[in-house]
């Protein structure tokens, strides 16, 4: 895995697209759950810390057009995406692995998450709306989110475990 770690704190493939992020949180969560020291993990979890996903622009027409907070920022894909919840939930369970908690960005992907989550449990991909178009939860999405938000009391986090069962 080192072998694929870039000077950045970046995990790649090498027949990966080089904007691709998705690996790095999950790298760093299987290194912590290995029981790797978390000073070995410090320059992955740097640039965690430090990648934002775009935001949507508070545009009336975007308001109708999907049903999430364009505030919450959480992580992407890829470089110059937007949050979604599979690597927003990977990159929050790596940083509250490594320490991080209670860190501004831990914490505001968390949010991110509660915003993505269906008001009847679960969640999918990203948006719950689009184009009017109401979406559907998906187990390993909604498995995920639920794995970043332990501990967490709210009505979604009840609710998407009672989606998942």
């Amino acid at each position: 895995l080192q072998a694929h770690q870039d000077g950045t704190g970046a995990y790649r493939l090498d027949r990966g697209r080089p904007e691709a992020t998705w690996p790095t949180p999950l790298i760093l969560f299987a290194c912590h759950a290995l029981g790797q020291p978390k000073e070995s993990l410090a320059n992955g979890l740097n640039r965690i810390l430090n990648l934002k996903a775009l935001t949507l622009k508070e545009d009336p027409e975007v308001a109708n057009l999907v049903d999430i907070n364009p505030k919450r920022v959480g992580w992407p894909w890829a470089i110059n995406n937007f949050s979604w919840v599979e690597p927003t939930s990977w990159s929050v369970l790596a940083l509250r692995a490594g320490g991080f908690a209670d860190h501004t960005r831990t914490l505001e992907g968390m949010r991110m998450l509660l915003d993505r989550a269906f008001d009847e449990g679960g969640a999918n991909y990203g948006n719950k709306r689009v184009l009017d178009a109401w979406t559907e939860p998906i187990p390993g999405p909604s498995a995920l989110l639920l794995l970043a938000l332990q501990g967490v009391s709210h009505p979604r986090v009840t609710r998407s475990l009672a989606y998942l069962k």
